[in-house]
């Protein structure tokens, strides 16, 4: 097939017979007309593309650079093909009220990038207090306001985060010379950093590489991000249910002018879901260089209730919740559970109000100050399946959905959790979560930040009443992570612990030790045939049972075993 890079004219004549349904477009001689010459081969037809090989250098226009509206049954073959983005206000691609699009093969990059480091110069104390010299490294973007960034310590050895430190920020700076900064103020966890370290932030740049908004069954096949701010991958609402399989988002190439190499993969999180009816299978992912945000985030939005009439449940303008007739509401707070009805009709209140009234099945006792979630709509049945990520100042996985599954995974140098799961009520994210599967990963030197706030290595929260359900643990390993919990199960009715393996658990002091296994506010617990062995100094004790624990059965009820190596 001959490459093309003409018009609609031409494609419609080589399409006329069917065999021309695959066509290659592109001419790297000509790279900026490639989201043209994309559009007019689905619009005659085409539902296998190609685009030829080469680097393409697609300018800023001030929208979105290639965004697909409506398209169905089209597969984009890019093997051997680089997108380089200098457009960062907007959109690289987009798919909008797209299903069965199928995207593979590319490298996808912003020109720019979006975050900068730089090597800790100095450190010290005089009349004025402590201070910390930071040298912003060569051809690395200083056009930052120190006082107003959030700093991450990078190990000058490991070139990874270092063990012990987290977020930290300076309340004021001193410039000093050419991308030279005295920062002074500094409040967080930047005490174990030493000369010669990275601090790294984020910096003006690109968001997402790739949005699927509204649409459903769509596969990213063998694609690898680089330079991406927040959400390299980023879908939202629709009936999801897409598909990522050996996807990578990695670091970028050295900027023009620097010595040292790109030490952050993603200026936030790697991957965000958000609102989807179906969450999304992730198989075989590699996240590659340090995180600044969760590699992988899946959930769905709360909405505020304003009062409570019966049967009737007001709440905030808007339907952010995706709530709808037939479908469940959950309604929890940061003071508890309160129960799931179903929603038997809606509508939108006369201004000035204008605030969604939500009928439900049956009465609940549900506070005004609570929230309300719909389960339908956050991420339920996702599938996180051998995948390799971490190094990030946050938590490896954050998921909210129901009936879900994280399979064969190496989760490895996550700041605090390597799994979190639960609703958070500051970002408004739903919700509590039913029937979670956690088997066959290995966890290694998480909960680097090393203190009780790092919650646990697998963290399952709520607030105050039990909301999760069925959460299941198994046939898991754990390999010297720092946090005082190996696992921390909180507010949850029905949980299975069992064959887990845990070695070298908690190797550093803590001013207060913790527990391998700790369960809060929960009911209908087994623990069988776990085992840890060569505890660390901030082991107090293997289990621990706290407040309103009910049901504790299996045979390691009364701590797990020890198995001396």
């Amino acid at each position: 097939m001959s490459i093309i890079r003409i018009g609609l004219a031409v494609i419609a004549l080589l399409l006329s017979d069917l065999a021309y349904s695959q066509i290659t477009i592109g001419d790297v001689t000509h790279q900026a007309e490639l989201p043209k010459a994309i559009y007019d081969a689905y619009k005659a037809g085409a539902h296998e593309i190609t685009i030829a090989p080469g680097t393409y250098i697609l300018p800023a226009t001030g929208r979105n650079t290639i965004e697909l509206l409506g398209w169905k049954d089209v597969t984009i073959h890019c093997k051997g093909v680089t997108l380089i983005f200098e457009e960062e206000h907007y959109r690289p691609v987009m798919l909008r009220n797209c299903s069965n699009v199928t995207i593979e093969d590319a490298v996808l990059q912003f020109a720019g990038i979006p975050y900068t480091q730089g090597r800790i110069k100095g450190m010290g104390e005089d009349a004025i207090g402590k201070y910390v010299d930071w040298q912003i490294d060569a051809g690395y973007t200083t056009e930052i306001d120190p006082s107003k960034s959030n700093y991450n310590v990078i190990d000058k050895s490991t070139r990874l985060l270092r063990v012990g430190t987290g977020d930290s920020d300076s309340k004021e700076y001193k410039f000093l010379g050419p991308g030279l900064f005295r920062l002074r103020g500094i409040s967080g966890m930047m005490e174990g950093s030493q000369v010669g370290d990275w601090l790294v932030t984020r910096a003006r740049g690109g968001s997402s590489i790739i949005q699927l908004d509204n649409s459903g069954r769509c596969t990213m096949r063998r694609l690898t991000l680089k330079n991406s701010g927040f959400a390299a991958f980023f879908e939202t609402g629709g009936d999801g249910d897409h598909h990522y399989f050996d996807c990578k988002v990695t670091r970028g190439p050295k900027p023009k002018g620097a010595t040292e190499e790109q030490l952050i993969a993603c200026g936030a999180d790697g991957f965000h879901s958000t609102g989807t009816r179906v969450g999304p299978t992730i198989e075989r992912c590699i996240w590659d260089g340090v995180l600044l945000d969760d590699p992988i985030a899946i959930h769905g939005s709360l909405q505020n209730v304003v009062r409570v009439e019966g049967t009737k449940i007001i709440l905030e303008e808007g339907n952010r919740g995706n709530f709808a007739i037939g479908e469940p509401v959950r309604f929890s707070s940061s003071n508890g559970f309160f129960g799931q009805a179903t929603c038997v009709a809606m509508r939108v209140l006369e201004s000035p109000e204008s605030y969604l009234e939500l009928t439900i099945d049956k009465v609940i006792p549900v506070p005004n100050d609570s929230k309300a979630g719909n389960p339908e709509h956050n991420g339920k049945n996702f599938k996180i399946i051998d995948c390799r990520l971490g190094n990030t100042r946050s938590r490896g996985i954050l998921v909210k959905g129901d009936n879900g599954l994280i399979k064969g995974c190496i989760i490895e140098g996550c700041g605090m959790s390597a799994i979190s799961i639960g609703p958070e009520y500051y970002w408004n994210e739903a919700d509590y979560s039913w029937n979670v599967t956690i088997t066959n990963n290995t966890f290694i030197h998480n909960a680097l930040r090393n203190n009780l706030s790092a919650d646990g290595v697998i963290f399952v929260h709520g607030d105050g009443a039990i909301g999760n359900r069925n959460i299941t643990i198994n046939n898991n390993r754990f390999e010297e992570n720092y946090s005082p919990y190996m696992m921390r199960i909180e507010w949850t009715d029905g949980v299975t612990i069992s064959g887990n393996t845990i070695d070298k658990p908690s190797p550093l002091p803590l001013s207060d030790p913790g527990y391998i296994i700790s369960i809060l506010g929960s009911r209908k617990i087994t623990l069988k045939d776990n085992t840890y062995s060569k505890p660390g100094p901030s082991v107090s004790q293997s289990v621990n049972l706290e407040n309103n624990v009910e049901g504790v059965s299996g045979n390691d009820e009364s701590g797990i075993r020890l198995m001396i190596k």
